[in-house]
């Protein structure tokens, strides 16, 4: 009988080590919260959260010299990182009570149909809120952003996350373009409020994600549970639930649609 020692491990490859590194460096700078600093991520630390979280065992020679040539290097790599928020995760398809509602506005009566667009946004905002990992990731995010925010201007680790935040804008506005698209289509013809050359669904994306920002800082800040609206929005004045991004959103949208100034 022979004694069989263990089986060599398969060396990683080096995309897939540099992203196992560079997800790790983002959940250990996060951890730190208000402290969080450049100093922060060390090799060791992110050594040991990814043996402690993943069961992953990463050397020093792995990593240094290979994938980056300086620690700085890859701490700023993971301050950039950071500051990008995966679009990927809002990428999701209308609930089954937003596409009723959606159905609902091609059937409605003229008289009704201004409620049913409105419904529309009502639900959609609701159901967008979002739950779970969704939520968790886009919290730490903006803890993330708003931490690295407060580093002194024209620093390399204040550069590397507006570097981030700025292509995460980006892509989020883009995905968010859609929707807004979309929305607009179900309403009645454009009011005189915004020019005819105004990029309202630039306008309506922007608004959309700072309110998003605003309303989860304010709940991780202060712990409060976000108060849900009680409104006469319904067909005949019924009491409606609204979230207050919802809200917000509409009373926007009705703007655009509204044609008193026509």
């Amino acid at each position: 009988m022979t004694d069989e020692g263990p089986l060599p491990r398969k060396r990683r490859a080096r995309a897939e080590l540099k992203e196992l590194m560079l997800q790790a460096g983002v959940e250990v700078l996060a951890e730190h919260g208000i402290e969080m600093q450049i100093s922060s991520v060390s090799y060791a630390r992110v050594f040991e959260h990814l043996e402690r979280t993943k069961g992953v065992r990463i050397t020093y020679g792995s990593v240094h010299e290979r994938i980056w040539d300086s620690l700085q290097e890859y701490q700023l790599s993971v301050i950039e990182r950071a500051g990008l928020w995966d679009s990927s995760t809002s990428a999701r398809l209308p609930s089954a009570w937003v596409l009723e509602a959606m159905e609902a506005v091609e059937t409605a009566a003229p008289a009704d149909r201004s409620h049913a667009v409105q419904e529309v946004w009502r639900r959609f905002s609701q159901t967008d809120a979002g739950s779970g990992e969704h939520a968790d990731d886009w919290s730490r995010y903006l803890k993330t952003v708003v931490t690295m925010s407060t580093q002194p201007r024209d620093t390399v680790v204040r550069d590397a996350a507006v570097e981030g935040a700025r292509t995460s804008y980006a892509h989020l506005e883009s995905l968010l373009r859609e929707n807004m698209t979309a929305g607009l289509a179900l309403g009645h013809e454009a009011g005189a409020a915004f020019p005819a050359d105004a990029d309202v669904e630039a306008i309506l994306a922007r608004v959309s994600i700072a309110i998003a920002e605003g309303l989860e800082l304010r709940k991780t800040l202060t712990e409060e549970e976000e108060p849900l609206l009680r409104l006469h929005t319904g067909p005949n004045g019924e009491l409606e639930d609204w979230n207050l991004h919802g809200f917000a959103m509409w009373a926007v949208v009705n703007a655009y649609f509204d044609t008193r100034n026509g």
